[in-house]
């Protein structure tokens, strides 16, 4: 099918488009208000030890016995009672000698509840504080791949409806967890459902939006996911217990089972499954919603007598207005494929896949123009087939192509692929290491939590926006460095900010926020184009898994301000310059032919000098279409958040 020429018609943006985008942005909504939950869910909270003979059922954090009974600055240890004393609060009963403890009181007026508290994730526990992000991150990897590949197997709604009920069920059965493992395990199942509903209703989405559209939607719908995160902590504001947080921030999704009526099936995933009849129904829905008319060449063309009662598929006198004549998936009953005097006007005919039960078939007084006939993929039974009275010339009509499996190990052979690859990697580690850092980090800027978290989140959207305004106006390699190395100077600067400085400190790391989500948006673009055609789905798809490992290192990161405040904007800043500087040895992509092959991408760039951020004279052919077509392959692979 000719996606693009039905789009034309249908409208790249009507009714219809805008009815699926509109779920398209809520089931996008949903699962990004659990990414970064554990701000609240496990957030940290002053604790103390429980004192003997001074703390009961009544008393709380701040007391005045502990000026004697606890080591100043200690949480975990306590000053031991003389031998001979019991049951008295006095300073005298303490010796000098110190002893650890086992239990704990916590600071409850901010949160009431947090897995901090309900777990006793301190002293020797407090590690396993920040696990639970990290292990969500885990099972977004895990979700990306599996729930990606069920829904190439089984249709993009069946694996929304998986991805639902992995998410909203693990995120239901986590607020009621008797341990902290039992935590850690539905977290995993939770991310691997919000990461595959993120993934399949992106894709099923702009999937039906026209190419016109396309990136303008990408973007808005990267807002839905912002606007989700924002929600997170608007709730958080309302409800101080993790688990009913929990509960609000997941049950939600369940809603979201109504897809499976409200959604449509992608057209084009029907059409690679060979179930036209049901892509024809919905295109034809997708015009009368729309109120236009579908051209019935269109469908005639592409679309021949579908589902014939006797099997056969017959193609006669096809005297096309374009001139192509395309024939695919023709698995008939009977087994017999007739194509009989196709006079096309360019002279390309092309008979794909036609897998027959006995094993015949017939293309008959095919007068091409050119000469040219192709037939690919004849599967036949008995192995006969008849080409009759076809002015063609036939070359190695018995060779076959052999296909060679695409590695990321092919794109680390070459000096320059592998030295640009390494550096793509580690851009992408960065990236989700800082913007995702920056985002559980904002609990040690001193003010208030709930107000940090939500400006933190929102300054995402003119990010966003920027993006798109100066992408190629400054090229993807000026935008890349540029979200860099702003976002690295920040941190920087805020590290050595002293904490008295609160509106400073939260100024800063939102120009560090900014800086990273500009990074964040461009790296997409930017390495779908530098990786060659060949190699592009397996070059995004490992930087896509580099950058997981940066969202799991994310929250230790960001723990690292209980050592030491400013800890994690220092490393947060320092790896964002490293980034910002290595990009200087990437080449510019925009007005440039993107590289096809290994080979191709070797010399790419070698016109252009390291310290070149703008579109060069030396790249002859300007090349829009197929940089969009990079950009849309990039935002298809797993990933957004979306952003993710």
């Amino acid at each position: 099918m000719d996606f693009e020429a039905i789009s034309e018609s249908v409208g790249h943006f009507g009714r219809y488009q805008k009815f699926v985008f509109g779920l398209g942005c809520i089931g996008l909504f949903v699962p990004a208000m659990q990414v970064l939950s554990m701000t609240f869910v496990a957030s940290p909270v002053k604790y103390r030890c429980v004192v003997p003979n001074c703390d009961d059922n009544s008393t709380h954090y701040e007391e005045n016995f502990t000026e004697w009974a606890i080591p100043e600055g200690d949480q975990c240890h306590v000053w031991t009672l003389n031998n001979n004393i019991t049951e008295q609060c006095q300073p005298d009963v303490f010796s000098n000698s110190t002893s650890s403890c086992s239990q704990w009181v916590y600071d409850t007026s901010v949160f009431s509840a947090t897995t901090v508290t309900e777990f006793d994730l301190t002293c020797e526990n407090a590690w396993l504080r920040p696990l639970g992000g990290s292990v969500y991150m885990t099972g977004m990897l895990v979700g990306a791949i599996i729930i990606g590949d069920l829904a190439d197997r089984f249709g993009r709604r069946k694996g929304i409806l998986v991805s639902v009920l992995l998410y909203g069920g693990s995120g239901v059965i986590c607020s009621v967890s008797p341990n902290y493992y039992m935590f850690l395990l539905m977290r995993l199942f939770t991310g691997a459902g919000g990461c595959g509903l993120v993934l399949v209703t992106y894709i099923l989405t702009l999937e039906f939006i026209g190419a016109k559209w396309r990136t303008f939607c990408g973007i808005i719908i990267l807002i839905s996911t912002t606007l989700g995160e924002v929600m997170t902590g608007v709730l958080a504001i309302f409800i101080r217990d993790w688990r009913w947080l929990q509960v609000a921030i997941t049950a939600p999704a369940f809603l979201l089972l109504s897809y499976a009526w409200l959604l449509p099936e992608s057209v084009r995933w029907l059409v690679a499954e060979g179930r036209n009849d049901e892509a024809k129904n919905i295109i034809q829905r997708v015009a009368r919603v729309n109120n236009v008319d579908l051209p019935r060449h269109l469908m005639d063309l592409h679309n021949v007598q579908f589902g014939s009662v006797d099997g056969t598929l017959s193609v006669t006198n096809s005297n096309t207005v374009d001139g192509t004549l395309s024939v695919t998936n023709s698995n008939t009953a009977d087994g017999t494929l007739s194509v009989t005097n196709s006079n096309t006007a360019d002279g390309t005919m092309s008979v794909t896949n036609s897998n027959t039960v006995d094993g015949t078939m017939s293309v008959t007084n095919s007068n091409t123009a050119d000469g040219t006939l192709s037939v690919t993929n004849s599967n036949t039974v008995d192995g006969t087939m008849s080409v009759t009275n076809s002015n063609i010339e036939l070359v190695n009509e018995t060779t076959k192509e052999t296909m060679i499996k695409k590695t990321v190990i092919d794109l680390l052979r070459t000096p320059v692929m592998r030295r640009r690859s390494f550096t793509l990697f580690l851009c992408w580690v960065v990236c989700a290491l800082v913007f995702y850092g920056l985002s559980y980090n904002t609990s040690s800027l001193g003010g208030n939590t709930f107000v940090d978290f939500i400006f933190t989140m929102l300054v995402e959207i003119p990010s966003y926006i920027f993006t798109f305004l100066v992408l190629d106006r400054m090229g993807r390699k000026g935008t890349l460095s540029f979200g860099y190395l702003l976002g690295g100077l920040s941190c920087c600067i805020c590290g050595f900010i002293p904490q008295g400085n609160y509106w400073l400190l939260v100024v800063l790391s939102l120009l560090g926020k900014f800086g990273i989500s500009v990074a964040y948006a461009t790296v997409y673009i930017y390495s779908a184009e530098i990786f060659p055609t060949e190699y592009r789905t397996v070059g995004v798809g490992t930087c896509s898994m580099c950058s997981r490992l940066g969202g799991i290192l994310a929250p230790f990161i960001a723990s690292l301000a209980d050592i030491y405040t400013p800890l994690p904007l220092l490393i947060f800043g320092v790896l964002s310059l490293v980034s910002g500087c290595l990009t200087v040895f990437l080449p510019e992509t925009v007005g440039c032919e993107l590289p096809q092959t290994l080979q191709e991408s070797e010399a790419f760039g070698s016109d252009q000098s390291m310290w070149y951020f703008r579109c060069c004279s030396s790249c002859t052919n300007t090349s829009t279409r197929e940089a969009n077509v990079a950009a849309d392959e990039s935002r298809n692979c797993n990933e957004m958040i979306a952003s993710d």
